[in-house]
């Protein structure tokens, strides 16, 4: 039987992004007419709950594409020789009673940031563990989108019916797990 878990959204201690078991996606259509996924794994940050703030990152180098030279693609796309890191910085983030979530915040791809809004879900905190070995887990779920050409992400081809290959839409799914030593 499996149960969600719905305390109260934290507002004390901070919380760590748990590597692990956290990941960052992003979809855009292709050939205009499949949505494409790819994403980032290692995903590092904090959820300072009593600032009511949420800071994450991911390493440009560690995109996770289907096919190599779609990796070599966005290496170049995302300029990975001088932009090491994609970071986000919360300036609101509320847990609702009803386990929704907002996120309003400021979005860092090649050095140039701009506002992002998100909306989702979370769950927790939930205590996990053995013995001495226990930490109490919240989960977040944040679903956004952004036009990739605000952070000059500008590549784009059109195809023979005259649409553009890649969306300028992105769209942004992020699933945390962050761990506090209770």
């Amino acid at each position: 039987m499996t149960t969600e878990v719905k305390e109260a959204f934290p507002t004390t201690g901070t919380w760590e992004i748990d590597k692990t078991h956290s990941t960052v996606r992003f979809s855009l259509r292709h050939h205009a007419v499949a949505e494409f996924r790819m994403g980032f794994a290692q995903v590092s940050g904090t959820f300072d709950a009593e600032a009511g703030s949420l800071a994450g990152s991911v390493m440009t180098h560690q995109v996770q594409a289907p096919v190599n030279a779609l990796f070599d693609f966005l290496q170049r796309e995302l300029d990975n020789e001088n932009h090491k890191k994609l970071t986000f910085s919360s300036t609101s983030i509320t847990g609702n009673d009803d386990g929704t979530l907002d996120v309003e915040g400021e979005l860092t791809i090649k050095g140039h940031s701009a506002p992002v809004t998100g909306h989702g879900t979370w769950l927790g905190p939930q205590l996990v563990g053995r013995g001495d070995d226990q930490t109490l887990r919240l989960g977040m779920t944040i679903n956004s989108a952004i036009d990739r050409r605000e952070w000059g992400l500008n590549f784009n081809n059109v195809l023979p019916s005259g649409l553009e290959n890649l969306s300028w839409e992105v769209g942004l799914q992020i699933s945390l797990e962050l761990i506090s030593k209770p």
